[in-house]
């Protein structure tokens, strides 16, 4: 048996260049075009730092400040208006209208208004004689004074509380 001849050739490539050298053509193009972006991106960002500049270099009175849109007026006078309702002393007004509760009285409705530091009660009673009981009740209690009823109506439909009256107190609200 014969042996095969074994053939060494290190001068010689063993695969075709042409592929890497498509690999590195591409690789080349892609990182131009990359550099070409970034750039265009570069200019932009300046762009907008320069206007970003001069709209606050723009010179302002002291204490002037920034004109505001008529919604985002109306936005934050809504936001102060509901923390204004949730920072009221509701525990004190509710301690004064349990003290105040009878059974001949049910209690329909509580209006505060805040501004004129004032509350309506709106209620339904056996009989006019618990209106004026409970009126005196609601006025000695701390948080309230000035109690005074509004008005009154007799209820037709109604055999246990025949009177739907409605009170119109001032609320303490630094107490």
């Amino acid at each position: 048996m014969k042996m095969q001849r074994l053939r060494l050739d290190f001068v010689q490539p063993a695969y075709s260049p042409l592929p890497g050298l498509a690999l590195l053509l591409a690789a080349i193009v892609l990182m131009a075009l990359a550099q070409f972006e970034v750039s265009g991106l570069s200019r932009s960002e300046k762009d907008l730092q320069d206007s970003l500049a001069k709209i606050s270099q723009k010179p302002r009175a002291k204490g002037e400040r920034q004109p505001q849109s008529d919604e985002f007026k109306r936005e934050n006078q809504s936001a102060h208006d509901v923390a204004s309702l949730l920072l009221l002393p509701w525990r004190d007004l509710f301690a004064a209208l349990e003290i105040a509760a009878s059974d001949d009285v049910t209690l329909l409705s509580i209006e505060p208004d805040h501004r004129k530091q004032q509350v309506r009660i709106t209620a339904e009673a056996k009989d006019f004689k618990a209106i004026v009981d409970y009126m005196k009740r609601l006025g000695e209690a701390p948080q309230l004074e000035m109690v005074h009823l509004e008005h009154y109506q007799q209820q037709e439909d109604s055999t246990e509380h025949g009177l739907r009256f409605s009170l119109l107190a001032s609320w303490k609200l630094g107490s």
